[in-house]
């Protein structure tokens, strides 16, 4: 899930190179171990800062996701 939320962060923000190592990924279906292909597609989950990097992202989706919540509430 980290993996995916680092990903997915790194695209939405514009990263062209992430997109092109997610490309690569999708491509190289089950041919390497889960940590290779992961590597391939940019992501370390042996790396620290992975994870910081997806909760910072995950807590971003929280907060927007409550200010709807609160504006829906004022209706």
């Amino acid at each position: 899930m980290c993996c995916a939320l680092a990903i997915t962060s790194r695209i939405l923000k514009g990263d062209q190179q992430q997109v092109d190592a997610y490309l690569s990924f999708l491509k190289s279906g089950g041919s390497k171990s889960p940590l290779e292909l992961l590597q391939m597609a940019n992501v370390d989950p042996l790396d620290d800062r992975l994870y910081q990097e997806a909760f910072e992202y995950f807590e971003k989706l929280l907060e927007t996701f409550e200010s709807i919540m609160l504006k829906g509430e004022s209706l």
